[in-house]
């Protein structure tokens, strides 16, 4: 048997390589989970795009009537009472898994439904002594912990619609956790530009003179944005402690992630964004609004293909930042030095690990 944290990302390798990269349906999802769990004698790194993580992952459990699935990570005996078991762990709405793997490194990212807080309650509280944990609450999940007859639930709900959660092996290049919470938000704008860039090519394929068709796909297109700009609020809200942001201070959504409008992520970002991505994100908005409404202006293609090609630069320059804040941290790191080249320490962007062509199938967003 392989030892899971030498050789964590051949067992990776060995399952993966076995299973579609890209996975909807819960069953099957939990199938690969916990197939990975078995064979990685439970020793994986499981992180999320707020904070923190574990070095373990106990089991799996899915609701199929409610699309649910838990990642475990105790589940013990109450010392208090030995009849009452305590459950500790995560949960989403189950929508996506989507993963990858090669020689250098392999990581499964799990996506959920939108689920909001009042529903959260609803579903959990059901004979229950139920509470939400709001010193553990941010903008990307809520806790909770829910006392039944036989069972103790701490859990916390990741109820953004967004890419939270990765596992990976021990002997990742990403086992910084500053490292691996990045690659998360990387995976999330890779996403969005690669659909950016669809639109785009469906776009310049359009003729000049068809206004529905170009106003079609600039609302398309505004549409992926939003969710870049919802993405950008996530990242700006995690690292404005320790990116040393400047006289401003932690980002707070005013409301649910999935009641957010484009002019309250607007305001929202605008504190934060510099110079260079400022003036891109307000010509964005501005040409964005004169081509998705009844302004009274002419339709024109070229100011369309214009706009979408700065949608995909803006995200662009964010993944950039990302990744040039992996190359900081990984100068003070020895686990990422090239296994090839002992005295060279380099990470490679998560664009160049993934197969373009099938990694991102469509209808993600």
């Amino acid at each position: 048997m392989k030892d899971p944290i030498l050789q964590g990302n051949e067992i990776f390798n060995d399952i993966l390589s076995q299973h579609p990269q890209h996975i909807v349906n819960l069953t099957d999802a939990k199938n690969l989970l916990c197939e990975i769990i078995k064979e990685s004698n439970k020793s994986v790194l499981v992180d999320f795009i707020s904070c923190g993580g574990w070095d373990h992952l106990t089991g799996v459990e899915i609701d199929i009537e409610h699309n649910l699935l838990y990642l475990i990570d105790e589940n013990y005996k109450s010392e208090d009472n030995t009849s009452l078991n305590v459950k500790t762990g995560c949960v989403i709405k189950f929508k996506e898994l989507i993963h990858f793997y090669n020689s250098r490194t392999s990581a499964i990212f799990l996506r959920g439904y939108t689920f909001k807080k009042k529903e959260i309650e609803k579903h959990f509280s059901r004979n229950s002594k139920f509470n939400f944990n709001n010193e553990f609450n941010d903008n990307f999940s809520k806790a909770f912990k829910s006392i039944k007859t036989d069972i103790v639930e701490e859990l916390v709900v990741y109820n953004t619609p967004i890419y939270s959660i990765s596992i990976l092996p021990f002997d990742t290049y990403y086992n910084a956790y500053s490292m691996s919470q990045n690659l998360i938000f990387e995976m999330n704008f890779l996403v969005c530009n690669t659909f950016l860039k669809e639109t785009k090519t469906k776009l310049l394929d359009a003729e000049k003179n068809d206004e529905d068709t170009i106003c079609e796909k600039i609302n398309t297109g505004r549409r992926h944005f939003e969710f870049a700009l919802k993405i950008e609020c996530c990242l700006i809200a995690a690292k404005v402690p320790v990116w040393n942001y400047e006289g401003v201070k932690e980002l707070k959504f005013p409301n649910e992630y999935c009641n957010l409008t484009f002019g309250d992520l607007v305001k929202l970002i605008k504190p934060y964004v510099n110079e260079n991505l400022g003036s891109i994100h307000n010509k964005i908005v501005r040409d964005s609004n004169l081509l998705s409404h009844d302004s009274g202006y002419p339709i024109v293609h070229s100011y369309a293909v214009e706009t979408i090609s700065l949608m995909i630069d803006y995200v662009s320059q964010i993944e950039k930042i990302i990744y040039q804040r992996n190359k900081l941290i990984a100068r003070y790191t020895s686990n990422f030095k090239d296994k090839k080249e002992e005295n060279h320490s380099e990470i490679v962007r998560l664009s160049k690990f993934l197969n373009k062509n099938d990694i991102l199938p469509k209808n993600i967003l």
